[in-house]
């Protein structure tokens, strides 16, 4: 939106979530295009070591009063796995901003109207439709079906940046029966 707007808009990141985002981006006015750089910033290989298939199962759950498990909100199998241990709790860890996930959870319940209320200044908001692929979402849908309910949530935001949909997440009938915290902005390159 700010690229359409004449603005110069520089998106920095790793080289496999800017060719992510180039490809996003088809389908967008070309124009907007001439305004968007792309600066790839090198990222170190990490190896990932093989399993230990003879390594103990739940070891630290036998030794520790309590576990508690954090979870990216689309690993529904962390969840599953932290239910089955008797002294553990699973939070939930939201990575995308607070205004994200109202915009969400209000678009599938359709109740997007809401947004003008919240942002009477703003001249227009883009649909959620076609922001994620029919398989994504249906991902997403199986995801949120199958997580067990949370201890408490995270949110990857803060107050003094959105204090507002903060204040309105936590009170959506959603996400308002479960502890609630902000630990961000978080910044996440995978």
């Amino acid at each position: 939106m700010l690229a359409a707007q004449g603005m110069a808009v520089h998106f920095t990141g790793s080289p496999t979530h800017n060719r992510q985002t180039r490809v996003r981006l088809s389908g967008w006015d070309v124009g907007a295009f001439l305004n968007i750089r792309f600066h790839d910033l090198p990222v170190p290989r990490l190896s990932s070591p093989r399993p230990d298939t003879h390594a103990a199962v739940n070891s630290l759950s036998a030794t520790s009063q309590r576990v508690v498990v954090f979870h990216d909100s689309l690993m529904s199998f962390a969840a599953q796995e932290a239910v089955a241990i008797p002294n553990s709790e699973a939070y939930v860890f939201h990575n995308v901003s607070a205004f994200a996930n109202l915009l969400f959870q209000w678009a599938a319940r359709g109740e997007d109207g809401w947004l003008r209320f919240v942002l009477p200044n703003c001249r227009r908001v883009p649909p959620v439709d076609g922001c994620f692929t029919e398989e994504f979402t249906g991902f997403i849908r199986r995801q949120y079906e199958k997580t067990p309910p949370p201890a408490g949530r995270l949110f990857n935001t803060c107050r003094s940046v959105e204090g507002k949909f903060v204040d309105l997440l936590a009170r959506d009938q959603v996400f308002k029966h479960a502890k609630f915290f902000t630990v961000g902005p978080v910044c996440e390159d995978f």
